[in-house]
């Protein structure tokens, strides 16, 4: 009497890829079951009244920043135009036109128009390399800094660079300011101009040194 003898074929490739992937599965399966449920224990656990008081705090805390950065935001839309026209003499001429058509342009947010009209005084102002040249050298390297930006990277971060511009206006002003006491002091002050004489005047009694022997 003859054995028959069974044949053992090996296992197909496809089976075994099925197996590892249908394993493989069920551990990424309990892993989010583990991760979920300790998310659920996390939140089931009692807070202290520390803990709330100190959430509470933060979000607070949150809020009073969003609200002022709006407040902020909306001011400057506001008020940027007229900023522009009594600051204009210390400007690149023209300037006051570019901002009225960046005015004018439709905005998906308020935020959005802020960054537009600053990034848009920036790059009108330090056109002009007198503006540039009447920085301190560090501020000089910050406007470097910003035209080596993207168009988009401007945008985003033209508040920070905007106290560049309120410098270049602040400095022109105490220039002017320095050029009219020395032409008082000189007497070149006219009579016929009554703030002339009046800074004439100011500048005498500024500037009077008391006699000495």
């Amino acid at each position: 009497m003859t054995e028959e003898k069974k044949e053992t074929t090996a296992p197909k490739a496809e089976d075994s890829k099925d197996k590892a992937e249908d394993t493989k599965s069920l551990d990424i399966k309990s892993l989010i079951a583990l991760i979920e449920k300790s998310k659920e224990a996390d939140n089931n656990t009692p807070k202290s009244a520390g803990d709330i008081y100190a959430q509470q705090k933060a979000n607070e805390i949150k809020e009073q920043e969003e609200y002022r950065k709006n407040k902020e935001t909306i001011e400057f839309n506001i008020k940027i135009k007229d900023f522009i026209k009594d600051n204009l003499n210390y400007l690149t001429a023209g300037v006051d036109k570019i901002v009225e058509i960046a005015d004018n342009m439709k905005y998906d947010s308020d935020s959005s128009k802020k960054q537009e009209m600053q990034k848009t005084i920036l790059e009108a102002t330090f056109k002009s390399q007198e503006n540039i040249n009447i920085l301190p050298s560090q501020k000089q390297e910050k406007i470097k800094e910003y035209f080596q930006l993207s168009d988009d990277s401007k945008r985003k971060l033209s508040a920070d660079y905007w106290e560049l511009v309120e410098d270049v206006i602040n400095i022109k002003k105490i220039v002017n300011r320095q050029r009219d006491l020395q032409q008082s002091r000189n007497g070149l002050a006219t009579d016929n101009d009554p703030m002339d004489k009046k800074m004439f005047e100011l500048s005498k009694n500024v500037y009077r040194k008391p006699f000495t022997n």
